[in-house]
């Protein structure tokens, strides 16, 4: 883990996975390892939660550098790149009707269970 690992530092912090996602994307085509962990402790629950963005200690400084660097995209850039881009997601599938289900008569239930049968009167 990069909090036990004395070589790696804190390059920055992101507000989601997503964001730390990006950020190690950036160091990357800078030729920079990077790597994210949760900024709490405890179990990880998905993506959600700030995160540290972790790189080797000698390469710290030009990682700061790096990310402090405003991005080659606007944010109207990205905003009309999402709206451009087809879901990634998987279609969804057609809503069908539930299937009916049998229900046993209580007679059913009764003998399979062993029960003495009720009369009727």
């Amino acid at each position: 883990m990069a909090e036990h690992d004395p070589q790696l530092e804190v390059a920055g912090a992101a507000s989601s996975g997503a964001e730390a996602d990006l950020m190690c994307q950036r160091l990357a085509e800078a030729g920079i390892k990077a790597t994210s962990q949760r900024a709490i402790g405890g179990p990880e629950w998905g993506t959600s939660g700030s995160q540290y963005v972790y790189v080797e200690k000698q390469q710290l400084e030009r990682a700061r550098e790096i990310l402090a660097a405003p991005s080659d995209v606007s944010e109207d850039e990205l905003a009309a790149m999402a709206e451009a881009t087809p879901a990634l997601a998987a279609p969804r599938p057609a809503i069908e009707e539930p299937a009916a289900i049998p229900t046993p008569k209580q007679s059913v239930w009764d003998r399979v269970l062993g029960r003495p049968g009720r009369r009727s009167r």
